[in-house]
């Protein structure tokens, strides 16, 4: 599969493995609008495709993400209302948790706030040596609010 190595959340089908993976090594492969759209297409690709038989989630460079990309924070794309940005979030990780292809976290580096909740929805991780996992958000009295804490779908 031919890839353009400068898109933000690649794509390659590799022995049946569906391998998405965030590409913005330079911001810890933090997820702003574009990369959480490219991300979610990505997604959709491996779980419609039926040469994938298992989804692998991976970053690149140093962390696998760090979350909602701190620049973007308090802005939402095109007039976006917080509860649709947030309703559509918990709909694309119930759509990762409950679809029908195990799905494989491969965690190093970074895996925080939203990244951290979307390592949680895969049903296996698998985790280097350097990871940092963590909620960050909860140290201001916010929820993770795809239901990082949720062991199961409801």
């Amino acid at each position: 599969m031919t890839e353009d190595r400068t898109a933000v959340v690649l794509r390659d089908l590799v022995d049946g493995v569906g391998i998405v993976s965030l590409n913005r090594p330079h911001r810890h492969n933090a997820i702003d609008d574009d990369t959480g759209a490219a991300l979610g297409d990505a997604i959709d690709w491996a779980a419609g495709d039926p040469r994938v038989r298992c989804i692998l989630l991976r970053g690149e460079g140093p962390s696998f993400t760090s979350g909602r990309d701190m620049a973007v924070l308090g802005h939402r794309a095109q007039g976006e209302s917080d509860f649709e940005f947030v309703r559509r979030a918990q709909e694309r990780s119930l759509a990762l948790m409950e679809g029908p292809k195990p799905v494989v976290a491969a965690l190093k580096g970074y895996a925080l706030g939203g990244g951290f909740e979307m390592a949680l929805r895969a049903d296996l991780r698998v985790a280097a040596g350097d990871v940092k996992l963590g909620l960050p958000e909860i140290r201001y009295g916010l929820l993770p609010d795809t239901g990082g804490p949720r062991s199961s779908p409801p």
